[in-house]
C-alpha cells in the first residue's frame, strides 16, 4: 500500500521532490505547469534488495516527464546496480555507492513497472569488477562485459545463464559456480575463466531439462581462454560452435562429463580465425 505522489496543479508553485527509501521523484527539465504522477512501491518477500515500483502518468491528455534518482543502500557491498523498464524500453547499469539520476517520459495515461536491484544477485549487465560472497544466488541471466572481472568466493548458485562478452571470471577463495538445470556459461566475445594451480575454479552443471546438454558454449566469432578449472556434470563440457574463433585450455579437469569433454565444430571455408595464444594446449 505504500506509494509516492508528485503532483502540480495549474497556478501552483513547483512541488518539492518526494522520497521513499531508495527512490526520489522530482520535477523534470523544463519544469511542468501541470503533472500528476503516482508511484506504487512493491517489495518481494525474502528479497529485500530486489526493488520494484509502478510509475504512472495520471494526466490522460498529454505526455509528461519527471526526474528519477536512485540511491543504493548506505555501505552497500554491491558494485553494479541494475535499473530497467520491465517491458524492455531500457536496461542500464550504474556503479554504487553513487546515486543515479535520469529523466523519464511517459505518454498520456501510461504506466510502467521498473526494477532496481544488484546485478550479481538479480541479473543484468556487469560493467564493473565485483566479487561474490559465499552462498549468494543469481536469480536471472547476467552478462559480463566492459572488461569487468567477476571474482567467485565460495559457492555461487546460478539460476540464470552467465554470458561473457569481454570479461573475466576468476577464483577468489574456494570459488564454485553451481548452475541450475538447463543453465550454462556462454561465451559471446573474448572471455577468460581462470583459477590457480592450487585452487581451481569449479564449474558444476546440472542435468539439462531441454535439448542442449552443453556446460560452456563458445559461439561463432568468439574466443575462450580457460585455465586451472574443473568442469563437472555436463554432457558436453565445452562446446565450440561452428566458426568460433579459438579455444585455449590449460590444466582443466573434466569430471562426469558424459559424452564429450570438448566438442569443436570447426570452421566454414574461407574463415580466418585469430591465432590463439602461443603454446596453447588442451
Amino acid at each position: 500500500g505504500e506509494y509516492l505522489q508528485l503532483q502540480r496543479k495549474e497556478n501552483e508553485s513547483p512541488p518539492p521532490p518526494v522520497e521513499h527509501n531508495y527512490l526520489i521523484l522530482g520535477d523534470g527539465v523544463p519544469a511542468l505547469l501541470l503533472m500528476n504522477w503516482h508511484c506504487g512501491l512493491f517489495d518481494r518477500s525474502s528479497h529485500p534488495d530486489d526493488n520494484y515500483f509502478m510509475l504512472t502518468n495520471l494526466i490522460t491528455t498529454d505526455s509528461k516527464h519527471l526526474r528519477i534518482t536512485l540511491k543504493p543502500p548506505v555501505n552497500t557491498s554491491f558494485v553494479n546496480y541494475r535499473f530497467r523498464n520491465i517491458e524492455g524500453l531500457f536496461d542500464t547499469t550504474f556503479k554504487a555507492p553513487n546515486n543515479f539520476t535520469m529523466q523519464i517520459e511517459h505518454s498520456a495515461g501510461e504506466g510502467y513497472l521498473y526494477q532496481f536491484a544488484p546485478v550479481v544477485q538479480y541479473g543484468g549487465r556487469l560493467l564493473y569488477s565485483e566479487a561474490t560472497q559465499p552462498g549468494m544466488i543469481l536469480e536471472d541471466d547476467m552478462t559480463i562485459e566492459n572488461g569487468a572481472v567477476l571474482t567467485i568466493n565460495g559457492v555461487y548458485s546460478s539460476k540464470g545463464n552467465i554470458i561473457v562478452k569481454s570479461g573475466t571470471i576468476i577464483n577468489g577463495s574456494d570459488g564454485k559456480i553451481q548452475f541450475a538445470e538447463g543453465k550454462k556459461l556462454i561465451i559471446e566475445g573474448s572471455g577468460s575463466i581462470t583459477g590457480t594451480v592450487n585452487s581451481k575454479l569449479e564449474l558444476e552443471f546440472s542435468e539439462p531439462i531441454n535439448d542442449d546438454p552443453t556446460g560452456i558454449l563458445i559461439k561463432a566469432n568468439s574466443s575462450l581462454t580457460i585455465s586451472n578449472c574443473k568442469i563437472e556434470s555436463a554432457t558436453i563440457g565445452v562446446n565450440s560452435l561452428l566458426n568460433a574463433n579459438y579455444l585455449y585450455a590449460q590444466n582443466v579437469e573434466f569430471i562426469n562429463c558424459e559424452t564429450h569433454s570438448i566438442s569443436i565444430a570447426g570452421r566454414s571455408p574461407g574463415m580466418n580465425p585469430t591465432p590463439p595464444p602461443a603454446n596453447h594446449q588442451l
